[in-house]
């Protein structure tokens, strides 16, 4: 009974928290998208991260450093907000997603990425691939923040001096 009312607690707040997201900043996002400025974009790549969202950032962030080589610098930490958001869903609302998930699927999740820890982080995150979902399963899987935080960071850095360096 307890842990349906976790799940029914978690569920609620899930959706309270991006109903509210989507509410109060969705007007400012798109009234500010024709001309772009640092602070909606910012937001828009925040939002736009968040795993259950699959948007092609890599190739809108192409586009817009084309406009301006500086929109790297809210587009970097909008894109990095949005992972943290990521691995923090997976972390703490794991009670609503476990139901779905089978227990080998899990098993097999955590070996490989425990196997593969460094890499699998690194380059999942620096490869274009969905790298929001990466995320939100490192999230799942209760690794380590600090260590997830540092490897997130340098690949997302790299990718952007690298689509920066070659699209700028």
């Amino acid at each position: 009974m307890i842990k349906k009312l976790k799940i029914i607690f978690s569920s609620i707040a899930a959706i309270a928290l991006i109903i509210f997201i989507s509410l109060f900043l969705t007007n400012y996002i798109f009234s500010n998208l024709l001309v772009p400025n640092y602070l909606s974009l910012y937001l828009f790549f925040s939002l736009a991260s968040i795993a259950i969202l699959p948007t092609p950032l890599d190739v809108i962030c192409i586009d817009l450093i084309r406009l301006n080589p500086y929109f790297i610098i809210p587009v970097f930490l909008g894109v990095f907000t949005g992972q943290n958001i990521n691995y923090f869903f997976g972390r703490y609302f794991e009670n609503i997603i476990n139901p779905y998930v089978k227990k080998s699927t899990r098993r097999w999740i955590e070996k490989h990425l425990f196997k593969y820890e460094s890499y699998a982080i690194f380059f999942g995150n620096l490869a274009p691939i969905p790298y929001t979902v990466l995320n939100f399963t490192v999230g799942l899987t209760k690794f380590k923040y600090l260590k997830w935080l540092v490897l997130t960071f340098f690949a997302l850095s790299l990718k952007f001096v690298i689509i920066l360096f070659v699209f700028g």
